[in-house]
């Protein structure tokens, strides 16, 4: 009853959340979530405070996965045309994306095994309203990765 309660908090919050965000202004995040030892990033936006952003996540992935995750947010900023950063922060991370195998809510704006110190360059560089994908190539270089369909994110069998 308590879950049910709280998932309709959260399409209220998610409606108004989508109305503020219309206005191109918004929270630009970075939040760090672990399941068992996988640590995975997701870039995100809201129009609201970021606790209430957290605990919305946590909630949509308890109603998948029926545990709630360990969650940090990293990093958070009030910005300008926030659904343009978000989306040029998601293609420059493109090769390092990860795959849920169950929807929740924001699981396509996950990210995995992402250098700290490229992610946060980027997300600044991002804020500053630089172009960030100019500079694509010479950041990436020769990096190697496995790529998300090979990791599977499955509730642990007991």
């Amino acid at each position: 009853m308590l879950i049910r309660v709280q998932e309709e908090r959260m399409k209220l919050s998610l409606a108004v959340d989508k109305e503020t965000l219309c206005k191109e202004q918004g929270i630009l995040y970075i939040l760090y979530q672990w399941k068992g030892d996988i640590k995975v990033t997701k870039i995100g936006v809201t129009g609201k405070a970021i606790e209430d952003r957290v605990i919305s996540i946590l909630l949509s992935y308890f109603s998948k996965y029926r545990e709630f995750p360990r969650l940090y947010p990293k990093r958070y900023r009030n910005t300008d045309k926030v659904y343009k950063k978000e989306a040029m922060l998601h293609k420059y991370f493109d090769k390092y994306r990860f795959k849920f195998d169950q929807p929740f809510s924001g699981h396509t704006e996950y990210f995995m095994d992402i250098p700290e110190e490229l992610l946060l360059e980027a997300y600044d560089r991002c804020l500053k309203g630089e172009n960030i994908l100019e500079t694509m190539p010479e950041q990436f270089g020769e990096i190697e990765y496995v790529p998300a369909e090979d990791y599977h994110d499955t509730p642990d069998s007991e």
